[in-house]
């Protein structure tokens, strides 16, 4: 098991040789040690178990948490909102099974949170999509893998920001505002069910 994410392998490798080097030649090696100690922080990779493998079932792409719950004018969606932290597990996961990931970018503006923002969009079918709009760390969202993707596989490097999934309008939501969830926890069945 790797427990440095491959997207912060070499800034992890290159602080601990600055950590080294200040104790060798300065006093300052303990700074560089607790920088160090932030990047394996940062880029920890951490393995969340899948809660449910059955096709309806939709899972949070990421440790993050709930702002708004609310569907759209015309009630043809439901669009969860969400802010993940930079101190939460760093990659995305797949909400869905999906044999071919479709993804827009946005290249607006950095750290906006509405249509004019610096975004991507990912669809993982006709029905289910994500948007992931960059924070103040993010300035790039790095798509590591965008075919055959199971849900749960982790497909893309986030930092923070703000994530929209966006369902059918007859989906069962299974979390609440305020909730904090870990990633490939059930947030939402995809059926029939009542207003």
């Amino acid at each position: 098991m790797n427990l440095i994410l491959k997207e912060g392998r070499s800034i992890v490798l290159v602080s601990f040789i600055a950590f080294v080097v200040s104790y060798l030649i300065s006093d300052l090696y303990f700074y560089f040690f607790l920088l160090f100690l932030f990047f394996i922080f940062i880029f920890r990779n951490y393995e969340r178990e899948l809660e449910d493998y059955s096709d309806d079932i939709v899972v949070s792409p990421a440790d993050m948490t709930i702002l708004d719950i609310k569907a759209n004018e015309d009630k043809s969606n439901i669009e969860l909102l969400c802010k993940k932290s930079v101190f939460s597990i760093n990659s995305l996961r797949a909400i869905l099974k999906s044999s071919k990931l479709d993804y827009k970018i946005n290249k607006g503006l950095i750290y906006a949170n509405d249509e004019n923002a610096k975004y991507i969009e990912f669809n993982f079918n006709d029905k289910v999509s994500m948007i992931c709009i960059n924070g103040f760390f993010t300035k790039k969202v790095l798509v590591i893998k965008d075919n055959d993707l199971l849900k749960g596989n982790k497909f893309a490097f986030f930092m923070d920001g703000f994530i929209k999934i966006v369902l059918p309008y007859n989906s069962k939501i299974l979390v609440g505002l305020g909730d904090k969830i870990l990633a490939n926890t059930k947030i939402a069945e995809i059926g029939e069910y009542n207003d």
